[in-house]
């Protein structure tokens, strides 16, 4: 019974280096791509990508919400879907290249840890 449960929802989270933006359970989001839309549905194949700008729109019990943001990193399995935030759009387009260094280490380290070396390096050299 647990796992019909399970495909009823998607565990969403939306993280910065500083903030969970949302952690919860959603319907569905839908994630701006460096090459187009791509929606997640519970029960997702797996997939890492580069988010591009636009808004990440997701729905709670059919309310849909967005949070607009212009790049970061978006990790997908079967139970859960994860938005790695690197900046967001409403954020001013300079940012002190002291916080973009440590914004970037922040953002590779979760890479690494949630793909695995191997993964992570073949998703940075565009393979």
């Amino acid at each position: 019974m647990s796992d019909e449960r399970e495909l009823d929802y998607l565990r969403l989270r939306i993280l910065t280096p500083e903030e969970a933006l949302f952690e919860g359970e959603a319907d569905w989001a839908q994630v701006p791509l460096l090459d187009g839309l791509v929606g997640i549905w519970p029960g997702h194949a797996p997939l890492a990508a580069a988010i591009g700008t636009g808004p990440v729109s997701y729905s709670v019990q059919g309310e849909v919400r967005e949070i607009p943001i212009r790049s970061g990193i978006l990790r997908v399995t079967p139970d859960e879907c994860v938005v790695l935030v690197g900046a967001q759009e409403n954020e001013e387009a300079e940012i002190p290249s002291a916080n973009t260094a440590a914004l970037f280490d922040k953002l590779e380290d979760e890479l690494v840890n949630t793909l695995g070396v191997d993964q992570a390096d073949e998703m940075q050299q565009g393979e």
